[in-house]
């Protein structure tokens, strides 16, 4: 899943320094990668899931249908003929659902990808369902509760971890007479990036079933996932004295981004315990041409336009800065006289002309 994850990296970790300091006298001597080129190269050494999705009775195809990778954000819809196609899919071994209006879903296990196996076809037979979907409110004596043990957490997205985005999704889940989760749909959603593990989440809850008239009926519930990732944090604000650095450590440039002249600037958010160790570090924001703050609908634009040179460059930037702000040390910082976790944010630059002269910070 990194490789997948790291795809969508791309245009957030490119960095194209705006430091003037950097050029000559015309202005353009000094060579900065443009996204245009990054995204040039972005076709290459990845995988394709193609096929079909047709209706199990009339071998019509469904069109509108939704393919997508369980666990990750890859998904597509399928055209008018039920032909779909998958495209930039990083090696590895997934689950592929098809989902479409008025049919049961449909999980195919184990599909793999790779260089033995660049391009998959997939096909699915969709049955109609039985049942059609409750009304959005029904007036029941009982509602459905959840099962101790099925009611699992979706999996933080590691992309959003390491870009440190949280946020909330509502979704609404039918849950039939028997209690299982037929479907999921969000409702409402803080970050896209949390949408797919969310219904992925819902689609396992097992409920005690509602209850009208003394018999078991279907309904939808609405269902909040949190995505937290550090709690109990001060803010710098708040804080009586901020922490001080003890020991900093930059990272080494790595020779991959040197070869494709990435540079610019990583705004780490550290995470300081009571203790003055760093308990977390992600990328809050980064030095790019308009400045945006790393965010969901930034990554979007660009998460199918990554190869995996580019990726591997990128991440080799990222790792290398987040794990060198991990090995900060701080005197806590305080708040009535007493040490607590806060954050601190801390500049991380890459400069190919710093690093002609040996500076590696």
């Amino acid at each position: 899943m990194k490789t997948m994850i790291a795809l969508y990296l791309l245009a957030v970790c490119v960095l194209i320094s705006q430091d003037r300091s950097l050029n000559t006298d015309d202005g353009h001597k000094a060579l900065l990668v443009s996204v245009d080129r990054l995204l040039d190269e972005a076709q290459t050494g990845t995988y394709t899931i193609i096929g079909t999705v047709i209706d199990q009775s009339s071998r019509e195809p469904i069109g509108g249908a939704t393919v997508s990778l369980l666990g990750t954000t890859f998904s597509v819809k399928s055209s008018t003929d039920g032909q779909y196609k998958l495209e930039l899919v990083p090696e590895g071994i997934f689950q592929l659902k098809a989902d479409a209006e008025g049919y049961d879903p449909q999980i195919i296990n184990n599909v793999f990808v790779g260089k033995d196996r660049p391009r998959q076809q997939i096909y699915f037979t969709l049955q109609q369902s039985s049942q059609a979907p409750p009304p959005d409110f029904v007036p029941v004596e009982k509602q459905p509760q959840p099962i101790p043990g099925s009611a699992i957490a979706p999996v933080y997205p590691e992309l959003a971890r390491l870009s440190g985005v949280e946020g909330t999704v509502w979704v609404k889940i039918w849950v039939d007479e028997k209690g299982n989760s037929r479907k999921a749909v969000i409702m409402r959603s803080d970050a896209e990036i949390f949408n797919q593990v969310s219904i992925d989440a819902a689609m396992k809850w097992k409920f005690s079933p509602a209850i009208l008239k003394g018999k078991p009926v279907a309904v939808w519930v609405s269902i909040p996932f949190k995505f937290r990732l550090n709690k109990d944090v001060v803010e710098p604000e708040e804080l009586d004295a901020q922490p001080k650095p003890l020991r900093s450590v930059y990272p080494k440039y790595p020779g991959t981004a040197k070869e494709y002249h990435l540079e610019g600037t990583f705004f780490i958010e550290a995470i300081v315990n009571e203790k003055g160790a760093v308990s977390n570090a992600y990328v809050k924001r980064l030095h790019v041409s308009d400045n945006r703050l790393v965010n969901d609908s930034l990554l979007e634009e660009i998460k199918n336009n990554a190869s995996p040179k580019i990726y591997t460059a990128v991440m080799d930037l990222l790792d290398n800065a987040v794990n060198a702000v991990r090995k900060w040390k701080f005197s806590p910082g305080m708040k009535k006289e007493k040490a607590v976790t806060t954050k601190v944010i801390i500049p991380i630059k890459y400069s190919l002309a710093d690093s002609k002269k040996g500076n590696k910070k």
